[in-house]
């Protein structure tokens, strides 16, 4: 009897383990040194590493630390592949999504998004399809899709109503008040937030209880209500401290610094740098900067000047260690200045190549620089791309034309950031730019040709150093998936 009881309780002890497992509970551990038959203690080698697997990796994705996030996903994908989990392989697929998301490759994201929605249909898994409407609307809304967004993410709220879910309906209230705004419904985005705000209170949701606050801090700073945004961002930053989510953390202190930069707080704004940076550390979203900058004879003189001081203010306050950049120029022939590079320990090195862009000349090969440009950009792996291009003329040398840069920008997957800085009269070239920047969410800036166009020029990259800091993370509840 005795014996029996030997051999049986450490493999009942392996099924209700496992069962924890399937039931999302990983905070328990098993003794291999109880379990004798070989075969189990295979088994249970691979759960655990499973355990510890999906442990870390949401661990990891609170804490900030993607691409170590990244990888616990995707080892636990592939120990669930080898067992044919298909609930398991549902919950990476899902939360690799939302690395990707961050990283800002919306495309694989939808992709892993897609496929973790018809892994929770087939299995008919009605919490989990929640949470995934949830992060598909999302990624729709990061693309401009804003009515499939809301179609999403309402029935996303439909099933957590039907479940009685009350964090799963915060997130979606929270975001669905994202799209109404975006949709210009500013009223019923307001009703969105309060209502989530005050279910994440009642429940103890101090994740939601941040993301409330912060989407009412946005919301008071768009009625020029500073004062009450203020408030707001510091309740949405205390509660996030409280969970250790350094990706809301961050968020938070990034629209502070925005207030600040709009008051002209230097010393506050300098502080808020400061803390940004020693949270972000290696962990935030990396990004790669692609300058175009016209370098034809018409940019002669201040131009020039102002173009390279925009350009060396923007690696100064905007792009970090961590981050990337590339210099095109172009003038009566497309040219790589500085093929794209890591920018930590080579800012000085990247400083005097800029400087030394002092003497511009010839024609305006704006189309043949452009396609170069996206042609590097479609090389790179995850990450956010941007391309910043400059010019001050209409193109008359290029051996490329327009459409074959729409062409190409149409068939890269992950859709740069573009940000266009149009100086004075460049003839047709200016709709085809706008159409451009309108096809990828983009930002088309025109300064006129006036006597103060440096100042405007300058001008202009702080608007892009700005775009840079509101696209590090959006400010949304992506839900992540346990077993």
């Amino acid at each position: 009897m005795n014996v029996s009881r030997r051999t049986v309780k450490p493999i009942q002890d392996f099924i209700d383990f496992s069962e924890r497992i399937a039931k999302g509970d990983l905070s328990t551990e098993l003794d291999e040194d109880k379990i004798l038959p070989r075969e189990i203690k295979g088994l249970h080698s691979a759960l655990d590493g499973l355990l510890t697997a999906l442990r870390f990796g949401n661990t990891d994705y609170y804490g900030g630390n993607l691409d170590r996030a990244y990888n616990n996903y995707l080892k636990a994908l592939k120990l669930f592949e080898t067992t044919n989990d298909e609930a398991g392989i549902g919950v990476c697929l899902n939360n690799l999504g939302n690395v990707y998301r961050e990283w800002g490759d919306l495309n694989q994201a939808k992709d892993f998004y897609a496929k973790a929605i018809v892994v929770a249909e087939k299995l008919g898994e009605r919490p989990s399809l929640a949470s995934r409407y949830n992060n598909y609307g999302l990624v729709l809304l990061d693309s401009g899709d804003y009515e499939g967004a809301k179609d999403y993410l309402e029935k996303a709220l439909a099933i957590n109503e039907e479940l009685n879910r009350v964090r799963g309906r915060v997130l979606c209230l929270n975001n669905l008040g994202l799209v109404h705004f975006k949709l210009g419904n500013v009223k019923l985005a307001f009703k969105y937030y309060q209502e989530a705000l005050k279910l994440a209170k009642d429940d103890d949701f101090l994740r939601g209880v941040a993301h409330s606050h912060l989407n009412l801090a946005m919301f008071y700073l768009e009625q020029y209500d500073v004062p009450s945004a203020r408030s707001h961002l510091e309740q949405a930053l205390e509660n996030a401290k409280l969970v250790n989510d350094v990706l809301l953390v961050e968020e938070i202190l990034q629209r502070a610094q925005m207030i600040d930069r709009d008051l002209d707080d230097h010393s506050t704004r300098e502080q808020i740098q400061t803390i940004l940076d020693q949270l972000r550390g290696g962990t935030a979203p990396r990004k790669t900067v692609l300058y175009i900058l016209d370098y034809s004879g018409s940019m002669s003189g201040s131009r020039n000047r102002a173009s390279i001081r925009g350009s060396l203010d923007l690696l100064k306050t905007a792009i970090k260690d961590k981050d990337s950049i590339g210099i095109i120029t172009f003038h009566t022939k497309s040219q790589v200045i500085l093929p794209i590079t890591p920018v930590k320990n080579q800012r000085t090195n990247i400083t005097n190549t800029f400087k030394m862009l002092s003497r511009p000349n010839g024609n305006t090969a704006l189309w043949d620089a452009v396609y170069d440009g996206i042609v590097q950009l479609e090389q790179l792996g995850s990450g956010q791309k941007w391309l910043v291009v400059l010019t001050d003329g209409e193109d008359n040398s290029s051996q490329r034309t327009s459409r074959d840069v729409i062409r190409k920008l149409e068939k890269m997957k992950a859709k740069p950031n573009l940000v266009v800085i149009s100086v004075g009269d460049i003839g047709q070239d200016e709709a085809v730019l706008m159409s451009l920047c309108d096809a990828v969410d983009g930002t088309f800036i025109k300064i006129s040709g006036t006597k103060s166009v440096h100042k405007e020029i300058e001008k202009a990259f702080k608007t892009v150093g700005q775009l840079m800091s509101q696209a590090q993370v959006s400010v949304e509840g992506l839900v992540l998936d346990d077993l």
